[in-house]
């Protein structure tokens, strides 16, 4: 998990990424985002290393979408180092496009935090597309998204209902 290091008020930024495509390689502080699953492991292939995640469960465990993106969103995000955070059905950050389109990902705080909270999203609030959950069922791992409702079931959860009103955009 990730932890705050400092208190956090709700709207606060927690974290901002550059949004890069397929044709860069991710690097600190970027956000890769890909639409289909050449460019994906195109991109993301390394050698796997003995005791950690392998390639293909960092390919499908790290990815992710803003909560805000549409229905039919057909990308896929992976942050640069990833962000991980673990699941909860009360999250206290959601993963979030601005409402001005900037090329930036961000993370920001639903409610107030102190310093040395833990910080959890709600990994049903992705919207990952079939090319993704079709890549994932070939690989072998379970994607974030189907790993949060096997969590915490679909009752009383609503997609896209975080509130970001509060969100103290750059």
């Amino acid at each position: 998990g990730r932890y705050v290091l400092e208190d956090v008020k709700k709207g606060q930024i927690v974290r901002m990424t550059t949004l890069i495509g397929p044709h860069e390689k991710p690097r600190p502080g970027t956000t890769l985002v890909t639409n289909n699953a050449k460019a994906l492991l195109d991109c993301l292939n390394y050698k796997d290393v003995k005791g950690m995640p392998t390639n293909n469960e960092q390919i499908v465990h790290f990815a992710g979408t803003p909560f805000n993106v549409s229905e039919d969103n057909e990308s896929v995000y992976h942050w640069a180092p990833f962000n991980c955070t673990n699941h909860s059905s009360d999250p206290n950050i959601v993963l979030a496009l601005p409402p001005v389109e900037d090329g930036h990902l961000y993370l920001v705080a639903l409610r107030d935090m102190v310093a040395g909270d833990e910080l959890f999203h709600d990994y049903r609030a992705h919207t990952l597309p079939s090319w993704f959950t079709d890549l994932c069922t070939a690989l072998g791992p379970v994607p974030a998204e189907h790993l949060g409702y096997q969590i915490s079931g679909s009752e009383g959860f609503v997609k896209r209902s975080e509130d970001v009103s509060m969100a103290q955009w750059p």
